[in-house]
Order: C-alpha cells, then sequence, then structure tokens
C-alpha cells in the first residue's frame, strides 16, 4: 500500500511501511517546533523524523532526508527557535560555525519554490 505526499507541488508516493506512528513514546520528547529546521517555514501535521530521543517536524517529506543527512547542523538551529522549549543548548554549545539555512534543494530533485508550499 502506497501513500502520496505532496512536496514543491510534485506528489511522490512513499510505502506504508516507511510512515511512522503518530504516537510519540516515552522515550521520544516531541520538540513541537513550529518551523522547519531545513526550510525555516511552518511545519506539516504527519511530517517529522524521530532522531536520537527527540521528535523532529518538518514542512515537506524530502526534508526529512535532508536533516538526516547532517542532523547536528539542523539540531543548532532548532536550538535557537524560540518555539522550542526543550532546552538544546548541547547542541549550540558546540556549534563553531554558520547555522543560517541555506539548502533550499532539500525535496529529493523536486522543484522548490519557497517553503516546499509551492
Amino acid at each position: 500500500m502506497m501513500l502520496t505526499a505532496s512536496c514543491g507541488g510534485q506528489d511522490q508516493e512513499i510505502p506504508v511501511s516507511e510512515v511512522v506512528s503518530d504516537t510519540v513514546s516515552d522515550s521520544v520528547i516531541d520538540l513541537s517546533n513550529a518551523n522547519c529546521p531545513v526550510m525555516g517555514g511552518p511545519v506539516m501535521e504527519g511530517q517529522y523524523v524521530d532522531w536520537e530521543g527527540y521528535r523532529i517536524h518538518f514542512c515537506c517529506a524530502g526534508c526529512d532526508q535532508t536533516f538526516l543527512a547532517d542532523p547536528l547542523r539542523y539540531m543548532r538551529i532548532l536550538s535557537d527557535d524560540p518555539s522550542v522549549t526543550e532546552d538544546l543548548s548541547r547542541f549550540r554549545e558546540s556549534d563553531t560555525t554558520d547555522s543560517t539555512v541555506t539548502d533550499v534543494s532539500s525535496c529529493e530533485n523536486m522543484p522548490v519554490q519557497g517553503c516546499c508550499g509551492g
């Protein structure tokens, strides 16, 4: 069975086996971030990944893979996000590089306009 996700105005098929449950286990801290750490825009319901005990939300289906390619970079961005109430200072303290969002092509070879919303 396949689900259809839309990113940048283009649909992509995702196998149901890759879809993660909407429930947060006791060992996962939902950051409830309002903004996508990759693209910077508002997050979309159901677009998230659980990484190292944290649930991180994204604006589209492509941003999770971009996050997973360099998670520490995006955790530093989340550490400065005022919508995140969890203390992520341990990621910020180890940062010696610029954490400005510059990747605007994160939707796996799909054309992106603005923040994946078209």
